[in-house]
């Protein structure tokens, strides 16, 4: 099926063909990657971190947290194909494209005002509709969406941004590291954030990563 592409054996790769570890592009930080957006942008790198978060309505992009917990989205070369759930807690080394996607002020205003609420990997709306319905049902739609915009504007002010950069990796090839020591976190088993605002939100992946 050509939308099932992982095959993982310590190794994955998006073509599943057999390819050697100098096909991969240079290997960057993803917080060298995000201070450096420009001159990336649109070139090869491999970037190496945990996956915490794959969409759970189509696995067609996931959320990966650098070593200093930089986040980068990760969507796939072929469109037709999906990111398994196993990848959840897995280090990754992945190749493949960079873009940046910009988060302006005026567009949270407007998600503010329309009450949608937004998915934490690239900040647009959620298509996850029974989370969404769980979310009303709980009376915590609300609470979530202020958290949510609240977080990205405090992110602007402390970036001195009119925007919020959202770093893509386009991937189309993904390798497997084993890391001992390094372990997922439940949102219950927080690090401290940088941030002071801070609520434990998965908006940045803080409270979900450990080292």
């Amino acid at each position: 099926m050509k939308n099932i592409v992982f095959i993982l054996c310590g190794i994955l790769f998006l073509s599943c063909r057999s390819q050697s570890n100098t096909d991969m592009p240079p290997l960057i930080t993803a917080d060298s990657l995000a201070t450096h957006i420009t001159q990336f942008s649109g070139k090869k790198v491999t970037v190496e971190g945990k996956i915490i978060h794959v969409c759970p309505v189509d696995g067609k992009k996931m959320k990966l947290s650098g070593r200093n917990r930089q986040i980068v989205k990760i969507i796939l070369s072929d469109s037709s194909a999906r990111f398994e759930h196993s990848l959840t807690g897995k280090t990754l080394q992945i190749s493949g494209t960079v873009s940046e996607t910009r988060i302006s002020r005026a567009y949270i205003d407007s998600i503010e005002a329309a009450g949608l609420l937004l998915c934490h990997i690239d900040h647009n709306p959620c298509n996850d509709s029974v989370w969404i319905a769980n979310m009303h049902k709980q009376g915590k739609a609300e609470q979530n969406l202020q958290r949510t915009v609240t977080n990205l504007r405090q992110i602007m002010t402390t970036q001195g941004r009119d925007y919020v950069s959202v770093i893509v990796l386009v991937a189309d090839k993904i390798k497997e590291i084993k890391i001992e020591n390094e372990k997922i976190q439940t949102s219950q088993q927080r690090n401290n954030s940088p941030y002071s605002f801070c609520q434990g939100c998965p908006l940045c992946g803080l409270c979900l990563r450990k080292g």
